[in-house]
């Protein structure tokens, strides 16, 4: 999902898992995905990098972002420190 450098098991999965941006330290990889666990069809989640390199286990942004429509394609802005993403559920 993220260039040359597979993410793993920890964040793979066999569902959509998509459009990925990282933040400004690269220590934090965003991205959309339909899995098991979500709040909606798709939905924004995370995993951030730990000390040995490697990506920790996917996590999901939770219900201020996430609804149970779909969440998709999540931008780190680096100069303002601002996740953008599209959404059908938030108005």
């Amino acid at each position: 999902m993220v260039g040359a450098q597979e993410p793993g098991a920890n964040v793979n999965s066999t569902a959509w898992d998509s459009q990925p941006t990282l933040s400004r330290g690269e220590d934090t990889l965003y991205f959309a995905s339909d899995r098991l666990g979500g709040f909606g069809l798709s939905d924004i989640w995370f995993t951030a990098r730990q000390k040995n390199g490697q990506w920790g286990k996917a996590q999901n942004l939770g219900p201020v972002v996430n609804t149970r429509e779909s969440e998709v394609s999540p931008f780190y802005h680096p100069m303002y420190n601002v996740l953008y993403f599209s959404s059908r559920g938030n108005y």
